[in-house]
C-alpha cells in the first residue's frame, strides 16, 4: 500500500476523535465571561421590566427590531401575536395570551429560534449568532516540537478549535477535518493532506527512509471577531501502526497507539481577509492522568473516551482511547487545566461512512523509493491520503450517546438509549424519547433543522452545517408542532433535523445555576443522545 496514504489516513483517527467530542457532561460546565453559549431560556439573566419578555443575542445584549411570533402562525391562537422588539430587546406581554405557547424568535445576523411552551410570564429569552456564508482561512505554522530523534514515532501537529459545552452538540466534522488539503511530495508521490494537520521536520523508516516536512497549517472559520485554537502536539508508532492498518485493524483499533504529548492555546483575531499566527504546541503538557473504566455494552457498538480540559476558558482534547467493555484504563490530561473531564462516546462500529470501519488504504501499493523531502506544493492535487469516505459524516455523526464525567468520577458511565432518526411530518417533528436511567434527570429536548453542503478539496470529502433553525422545549417530548416556515431549499443542498435528548446526573454539582447568573438549561447537562434525518 502506499505508504504515505496510510500513514495521514491513520492520522485521521485523530481527527475523527475530536469530532466525535461533540456533546454531553457529567461535571457541569459552567459558562464564563460574556461571551459565552447563549443560554435555551435564560430566566432574569438580568431582570427585565414587569410584564414583558427580553430577547438577547449571543453576546447577552438586547435584540432590537426583531419579529416575535407567539404561537403557530399569524392570528393564530390570538390576534395580535405578531410583536417587534423595542430598543431594549423588549416586547409587552399581550393580554390575550393566556396559556403556555411557542414563541418564536427571527432577528437578522442569529438563528431563527422557537421556545417551545413558554408561559405569558416576565422572562429573558436568547438566541445563537447565524454561521457566515462563507470560509474565513485563519494560518500559520505550528512550533516548539522540539528535537525529534529518529525514534519509530511520526510526531503530528493538529490545529483545532477550542470547544464550548454548546458548539460540542453543534459540532461541524469542517471545524476538525479540514475540507481543504494541502499538497506535499513524499518520496516523488503528491499527497493531499488535511490543511489543518502539520508535520515537524522528521525522518522515519518503513522499509526505506521517509523525510517529513509540513510546519504549516490552514483552518477555517465562518465569523470575524476572536477565536481561540488548541495546537496539539501527538505522535504514533510509524511500523506498528502501518502494520495494524494493513492487517485489517479499524480505527478504533488503531487510535490506541496514537499518543498526546502537550498543546497550546491561541487566540486569533479574524477579519473579512482571515487571520494568521504561529501556534505553539508546547505550553501545556499533559503530565496528569484519570482513570476511566467501560460499561459493559453491545458488541455492534464502539465506545470512545476522551479526556477533555478547561483551558482558558474552552474545552479541549488531550487524550483518546478506545475502551473494550469493562475495560479500565488511564487517559492522559494536564495540570494546568482549570478542570478536567471525560467525554465518553458510544456509537455504532460500521458507521464510517457505510463502509467497513477499516481504513480504506487496503489496495494501495508501497511507494516507489525515491530520496526527495516533502514538501508543500500548495495548490498541486494528487494522491488522496484520506480515501473518499472514510471521514465522511452521514451516519457515523448521526446516532450517538455522550455523557460527560468530572475527572474525579472513575465510574463506569451510564448511557441513554440510542434513539431512531426523528419522523419529519408538515409542522410536526416526530421522535421517540428514551427512558431515563435511575438517576438521570430529563432536562430538555433539542431540535437542530440544518442546511447540509458537501465539500471537497481534492479527494477529501467534508460538510458544511448551516443552523437555520434551533427548536427547545423542556423535558423529554415524542414529538414537537413546529410553528409555519417556509423553507427555501437549494437544489444542490441536503436538510437535516437533528434531535437531541438532554439529561443531568443527579449527582451533577450544578454549576452555572446559581442564583443572579441565569438559569441555562444547557449547563450541568451530562448526558446526550443524538440522531438526525436528512430530507
Amino acid at each position: 500500500m502506499k505508504l504515505s496514504r496510510l500513514i495521514w489516513t491513520t492520522a485521521a483517527t485523530v481527527l475523527l476523535s475530536s469530532a466525535c467530542t461533540k456533546k454531553d457532561n457529567q461535571s457541569a460546565i459552567t459558562n464564563q465571561g460574556s461571551g459565552g453559549d447563549p443560554a435555551f431560556i435564560a430566566v432574569n439573566s438580568t431582570a427585565p421590566e414587569t410584564n414583558t419578555i427580553q430577547f438577547l443575542d449571543e453576546g447577552r445584549q438586547p435584540l432590537v427590531g426583531a419579529k416575535i411570533l407567539i404561537g403557530y402562525d399569524a392570528n393564530d391562537p390570538f390576534n395580535g401575536n405578531e410583536l417587534v422588539t423595542d430598543t431594549s430587546g423588549l416586547v409587552n406581554i399581550p393580554s390575550d395570551w393566556k396559556a403556555a405557547l411557542p414563541v418564536t424568535v427571527v432577528s437578522a445576523g442569529n438563528v431563527r429560534t422557537t421556545y417551545d411552551s413558554v408561559p405569558p410570564t416576565t422572562t429573558t429569552l436568547q438566541v445563537s449568532a447565524a454561521e457566515g456564508e462563507g470560509n474565513l482561512e485563519v494560518k500559520g505554522n505550528t512550533t516548539d516540537f522540539g528535537n525529534l530523534p529518529r525514534d519509530g514515532m511520526v510526531d503530528f501537529g493538529l490545529v483545532i478549535p477550542g470547544f464550548t459545552q454548546k458548539k460540542l452538540l453543534h459540532f461541524d466534522i469542517s471545524a476538525v477535518v479540514s475540507p481543504s488539503v494541502d499538497t506535499i511530495r513524499v518520496a516523488g508521490q503528491k499527497l493531499e493532506i488535511p490543511s489543518n494537520l502539520t508535520l515537524p521536520s522528521q525522518t522515519e523508516s518503513y522499509i526505506i527512509p521517509i523525510k517529513l516536512n509540513k510546519p504549516r497549517y490552514r483552518t477555517y472559520v465562518r465569523q470575524e471577531g476572536q477565536h481561540k485554537f488548541f495546537a496539539l502536539h501527538g505522535k504514533f508508532p510509524f511500523k506498528k501502526v502501518i502494520d495494524d492498518v494493513r492487517g485489517g485493524k479499524s480505527v478504533f483499533e488503531v487510535v490506541n497507539h496514537f499518543e498526546f504529548l502537550s498543546g497550546g492555546m491561541t487566540e486569533v483575531g479574524v477579519n473579512k481577509s482571515g487571520g494568521r499566527a504561529d501556534m505553539s504546541v508546547a505550553p501545556v503538557g499533559f503530565n496528569s492522568s484519570i482513570a476511566v473504566k467501560a460499561p459493559q455494552y453491545p458488541a455492534d457498538k464502539s465506545l470512545l473516551s476522551l479526556a477533555m480540559a478547561e483551558i482558558d476558558g474552552m474545552l479541549v482534547p488531550t487524550d483518546l482511547k478506545r475502551l473494550l467493555p469493562n475495560q479500565s484504563l488511564n487517559l492522559k490530561t494536564s495540570s494546568a487545566a482549570a478542570a478536567a473531564h471525560v467525554l465518553h462516546v458510544l456509537t455504532n462500529s460500521q458507521n464510517l461512512a457505510g463502509e467497513s470501519p477499516r481504513m480504506a488504504v487496503m489496495s494501495a501499493d508501497l511507494m516507489t523509493p525515491m530520496d526527495a523531502e516533502a514538501e508543500i506544493a500548495s495548490g498541486d492535487e494528487g494522491i488522496r491520503i484520506l480515501a473518499g469516505g472514510s471521514l465522511a459524516p452521514g451516519a457515523v455523526f448521526n446516532q450517538l450517546s455522550f455523557v460527560l464525567q468530572s475527572a474525579q468520577d472513575s465510574a463506569a458511565p451510564v448511557f441513554l438509549d440510542m434513539i431512531a432518526p426523528p419522523q419529519i411530518e408538515p409542522n410536526v417533528v416526530k421522535m421517540q424519547a428514551p427512558q431515563a436511567p435511575a438517576g438521570i434527570l430529563p432536562v430538555a429536548t433539542y431540535l437542530v433543522l440544518s442546511e447540509v453542503e458537501e465539500l471537497a478539496s481534492g479527494k477529501v470529502k467534508s460538510e458544511r452545517r448551516t443552523r437555520l433553525w434551533e427548536v427547545f422545549t423542556s423535558n423529554w417530548v415524542d414529538a414537537v408542532r413546529l410553528p409555519s416556515f417556509t423553507l427555501n431549499r437549494l437544489p444542490n443542498r441536503k436538510y437535516r433535523w437533528e434531535v437531541m435528548y438532554l439529561g443531568r446526573s443527579a449527582d451533577a454539582s450544578g454549576a452555572g445555576n446559581s442564583p443572579g447568573t441565569g438559569v441555562d438549561l444547557l449547563e450541568g447537562i451530562t448526558h446526550v443522545t443524538r440522531n438526525a434525518a436528512d430530507f
